[in-house]
């Protein structure tokens, strides 16, 4: 399995207005610090190399499989799914093929996403490859901010207010914390993928 960014988030899960108000700074001197704090708890947090294991706001992925998996089912990392744009495949003669979306069936409500073939299974013309099944699809919670859950907000500006508070410390993070952040994330952290 394979994954790749085809569309990254067109904002941050947390505003720079918002986060100066946490901080209750006034003065423009250090948004490029402030900015760079968000980008950081952000990194941290998001994508697939973030430690909830999810993405925070919108964005397309493309994911690669070496061949169809043996049950059928092609379980979708980095919930919440909000859509699958399309499931392709190298076939025998080296083209790419688009599956019709009526051939499978995409389960967006459970904690992974799911695409489950249709009663005819996956076509069986599959190159014989790496990376040779395709699926793109949309993550995230929703595309602003608003559309975050509260708690992941919260932690976010307490690690965001930790590392602007201790710039030359150790940044914040779940770990090297009171347990706050660890707390308000871990219903949010998921694994098994």
């Amino acid at each position: 399995m394979a994954l790749k960014i085809v569309t990254p988030p067109a904002q941050s899960p947390i505003s720079l207005a918002t986060a100066k108000a946490h901080l209750r700074v006034d003065h423009s001197s250090e948004d490029a610090l402030i900015q760079d704090l968000i980008n950081e708890a952000t990194d941290y947090l998001d994508g697939y190399s973030g430690i909830l294991g999810r993405c925070i706001i919108t964005q397309t992925w493309d994911l690669f499989w070496d061949a169809w998996p043996c049950d059928g089912d092609i379980k979708v990392p980095l919930p919440p799914l909000q859509s699958v744009t399309w499931v392709k495949y190298l076939n025998t003669s080296e083209v790419w093929t688009t599956v019709s979306a009526a051939d499978y069936d995409v389960d967006l409500y459970s904690t992974f996403g799911w695409v489950v073939p249709g009663s005819a299974g996956w076509p069986t013309d599959l190159f014989d490859g790496i990376n040779v099944v395709n699926v793109r699809f949309v993550a995230g919670f929703g595309a602003t901010p608003d559309t975050i859950p509260a708690r992941l907000r919260g932690a976010m500006k307490l690690m965001i207010g930790r590392a602007y508070k201790n710039r030359e410390g150790i940044r914040a993070t779940a770990e090297n914390d009171d347990g706050a952040i660890a707390r308000a994330l871990a219903p949010l952290n998921v694994t098994g993928f």
